[in-house]
């Protein structure tokens, strides 16, 4: 209860807007995540049966399961969401199986929407700068890169940096390229544990045309993502594809959504992300054979291309809006 007050201007943002507005109340309401814009969008159902989707991105719901607070409190208000909406938007298969397994819904009303990738930022790279670029970050050393936020455990920086050594007997000319905002402190002394601090370079935070550059740079991206005891996962993990856009074979952990991400030995290499040796093992193996690595990356731009570009995405969501208002595109707005 105390957590849904501390968000009582979210749940309460549609029927304010329905009441205020000039506009009326509106024919349909779009809930980014169960709990809680979603509360807002049951409300308004309750009231004036007016129907909502909502999005589900998976970690919400995997550690809603986990949740230990009074009666699964924050479960059985996200079930009682899902169970009135008209649709839900799951953005992986992962998501949509726990939607069905775990919560009770009917598997029919959920529909699989992937997020999508701005195709053009490929042609947003001047390639013919990249050489110079990777040289100034890791001189001539075979380059390893790693995008997300450092505060989230489940992304497998920790383990990157613990299966370094194991890289580096094999490879020993190699750099591990950190990208991310947050607290770079238990990251650091994981690699100074390990005897790896001058092979780790933390960059920080980047602007996206930097991030584009890196991702354009690498000899291959890396992000052993795993479930943690809370129920923590990958809903999808949108870095994969954007590694490979750039035409770059990619390595994640079997977890969550990232199985949507990568088809394993077509785009990338699927690792256990608990696994130091695995892990090493996937990574050498790419960085041994770059014609492989090569051939990966090339595959999974391809099904970027074909398969995760908004206007394709868009498509989806519209035919899933007109399955509930059947008039919505057909006035032309």
């Amino acid at each position: 209860i105390y957590t849904i007050l501390q968000h009582t201007e979210i749940v309460l943002a549609p029927l304010l807007w329905s009441l205020l507005s000039n506009s009326g109340r509106p024919s349909l309401v779009i809930c980014s995540i169960p709990l809680f814009s979603g509360l807002g969008g049951w409300l308004l159902n309750l009231l004036w049966g007016i129907p909502y989707i909502v999005y589900a991105q998976g970690e919400e719901l995997t550690k809603a399961l986990q949740s230990r607070t009074l009666f699964y409190t924050r479960y059985h208000l996200t079930k009682l969401v899902l169970k009135r909406a008209a649709a839900i938007v799951s953005i992986s298969c992962f998501t949509q199986q726990i939607l069905c397994d775990k919560y009770d819904v009917e598997c029919n009303k959920s529909h699989i929407i992937h997020p999508s990738l701005d195709i053009k930022e490929q042609t947003a790279i001047d390639w013919h700068l990249i050489p110079t670029f990777k040289q100034d970050i890791v001189g001539k050393s075979k380059m390893i890169l790693m995008v997300g936020r450092l505060i989230q455990i489940r992304k497998g920086f920790d383990k990157a940096i613990q299966s370094l050594p194991k890289i580096l007997a094999d490879i020993p000319d190699t750099k591990l390229v950190v990208v991310g905002p947050g607290d770079q402190t238990l990251l650091r002394s994981y690699a100074r544990e390990a005897e790896v601090e001058k092979q780790v370079i933390f960059m920080g935070e980047v602007m996206r045309e930097q991030l584009l550059m890196l991702y354009a740079a690498c000899d291959i991206f890396l992000l052993p993502a795993r479930t943690m005891p809370d129920g923590d996962t990958e809903g999808f993990g949108i870095v994969f594809l954007e590694a490979n856009l750039m035409g770059k074979a990619v390595v994640g952990g079997r977890a969550g959504g990232t199985l949507d991400a990568i088809v394993d030995r077509e785009t990338g290499l699927l690792v256990d992300g608990n696994d130091t040796e695995q892990i090493a093992n996937a990574v050498v193996e790419l960085l041994n054979d770059p014609t492989y690595a090569e051939s990966l990356g090339q595959q999974g731009k391809t099904r970027v291309l074909k398969e995760f570009n908004s206007q394709f995405q868009q498509q989806k969501f519209t035919q899933v809006i007109q399955s509930i208002l059947p008039s919505a595109g057909t006035t032309g707005k």
